[in-house]
């Protein structure tokens, strides 16, 4: 293990696996999916994660694969709290952030992301780049762009924290660095994917504000790429 420090200006962040864990609900949603339309859960749940509903719906059951189906499940979805956690060491991280220099980039709607920020009191950005607003989803390094536009920052000036290799390869499209999460995959699929620092927990990641308004990111416990 080594510890390592990344500059940037601003930070992008994915939701689900990297700042909470919604594990449960999202094995029994893709679980019942796949029985009641005579699929393996298991092929469904390995390509899954990090990738926006509709774009799952569209491989596996494209008849479900509407905005309003998806809408409609999502915000359904993201009412049920039972199994989901913010992950180790994620309030503390955000909360050493001015709200200004952060937002979130996730796979899931608006109104997903917005009510599982609320369920557990994180501040809600003012604008994300959510799957609903998308043409893209990940690897395509649309949400990220877009996340910096919103910040108002050149890409390659925003640190990105992901769990999956989508979103890495994402993230790294976009020109920014990425620390990576083995929340959801393992090393090697994220160091395959690009990942910049690869750690088990953010709560071995803290933020430090620089003279010049810039960022220092130390991540102690990183693994020796």
């Amino acid at each position: 293990m080594v510890t390592q420090t990344l500059k940037s200006t601003a930070f992008i962040f994915d939701l689900d696996g990297t700042l909470i864990d919604t594990t449960p609900q999202v094995v029994k949603f893709w679980t019942s999916i796949a029985l009641e339309n005579n699929l393996d859960p298991a092929q469904i749940l390995e390509t899954s994660h990090g990738r926006r509903t509709i774009e799952t719906l569209q491989r596996w059951v494209p008849e479900l694969a509407t905005k309003e189906y998806v809408n409609d499940l999502e915000g359904r979805l993201a009412l049920e709290k039972e199994g989901v956690v913010v992950l180790p060491g994620v309030m503390d991280l955000l909360q050493s952030i001015p709200a200004e220099d952060w937002t979130v980039n996730t796979a899931g709607t608006n109104l997903m992301a917005t009510t599982r920020l609320k369920q557990f009191e994180i501040q809600v950005p003012k604008q994300m780049a959510t799957g609903d607003m998308l043409t893209h989803g990940k690897p395509h390094p649309e949400g990220y762009l877009k996340a910096a536009a919103i910040l108002g920052k050149d890409p390659k000036d925003c640190l990105v924290f992901e769990d999956a290799p989508s979103g890495v390869m994402a993230a790294i499209a976009a020109g920014m660095q990425c620390i990576a999460c083995t929340t959801t995959h393992t090393l090697e699929q994220l160091k395959e994917a690009g990942a910049t620092v690869i750690v088990d927990r953010l709560d071995s990641v803290k933020v430090e504000r620089n003279d010049d308004g810039s960022y220092s990111t130390i991540i102690e416990n990183a693994y020796d790429l």
